[in-house]
């Protein structure tokens, strides 16, 4: 599935509701049953957390591609006998080429309860081992971290057990219509991506084909976040500092600087180009070209301020 889930492998993707996940995950199954990288009547997509609307028009999406749906009720199936079912497949060598996907995680195991979990990740890993392939999709905390990015939910067993594991979060657009969506890989073994990126079409008048039909890799610069620049005096005390301390070639100031006040290198430099010069009323430093043109910066005296004319008094306050 693109390049976030591999053959052979346990695979789980955590994000907030609303973000995307089921939506990801549905189209790039239909990629890959179109591009023959996978038997579709060896996919099966269980859904148990959605409203019977959702899971007709899922239903008839992954119809024509001829992957197997099972929901609570359907066809007699019930969630709570998934394991048994694995275990089947296990006992009776019947998982290899096999792919489960549970949407979403929570409705078939305890992801709070840590005896739960350990035995639900220890049955995948024996599925994965058999040459089985696994997708959960489950859910971030509704508390983000530290560092204001979202966090995995359930115990870290999903994590530390299976192969592969992203956090998806969404990212502002331009377009009111359009959701972007970033995979941030937290555990990898194989060939996937640290990051991926999609987009969507979303919004009133929208149905879930369009949406689907709509998926496509977004360009990674777009997640990029603006930077808040520095003012400049900090920049500028930042140089003069390391001009002062003996780092005179521009290259050193530009990377010693941007570790420094945590600036980017393209902000340091355009400041350091802006106050070069040989007017120290509006410039900082100069410099002179040396051995191999190597440029060696150094600082200006400053302009002194007019003092009062002898015989003079400087006026009271």
């Amino acid at each position: 599935m693109g390049n976030v889930c591999l053959f052979g492998q346990a695979n789980i993707w955590f994000a907030a509701p609303n973000t995307g996940k089921t939506l990801l995950c549905l189209r790039l199954v239909i990629d890959a049953v179109a591009e023959k990288r996978i038997d579709p009547g060896n996919i099966y997509y269980l859904n148990v957390d959605d409203s019977s609307s959702g899971l007709v028009a899922k239903l008839q999406i992954l119809e024509h591609s001829g992957v197997n749906v099972l929901a609570e009720g359907y066809k007699n199936f019930r969630a709570g006998a998934l394991m048994i079912a694995i275990s089947r497949m296990i006992d009776a060598d019947q998982a290899k080429g096999q792919f489960i996907i549970l949407d979403t995680l929570k409705k078939f195991v305890s992801v709070m309860d840590k005896k739960s979990a350990s035995e639900f990740t220890s049955l995948i890993r024996n599925f994965v081992m058999k040459g089985g392939t696994f997708l959960g999709l489950a859910h971030t905390n509704k508390r983000p971290g530290p560092d204001g990015k979202p966090v995995y939910g359930g115990t870290s067993d999903f994590v530390d057990d299976f192969d592969c594991s992203y956090i998806l979060s969404s990212a502002p657009s331009d377009d009111a219509n359009e959701r972007l969506v970033l995979f941030d890989n937290i555990k990898r073994r194989g060939d996937v991506a640290q990051q991926a990126f999609y987009s969507y079409v979303s919004g009133d008048g929208v149905d879930y084909e369009d949406m689907l039909l709509s998926v496509t890799p977004a360009d990674a610069s777009r997640f990029e976040e603006p930077e808040t620049p520095l003012p400049d005096a900090d920049i500028i005390d930042a140089v003069r500092g390391f001009i002062e301390h003996g780092t005179v070639n521009k290259m050193a100031l530009v990377q010693g600087v941007a570790k420094m006040t945590k600036a980017s290198k393209r902000s340091v430099q355009r400041t350091i180009e802006l106050y070069t010069g040989d007017d120290p009323a509006k410039h900082h430093w100069t410099f002179e070209v040396r051995g191999r043109g190597a440029k060696a910066f150094a600082l200006l005296e400053p302009v002194a301020m007019p003092g009062p004319e002898a015989g003079e008094h400087p006026p009271a306050d």
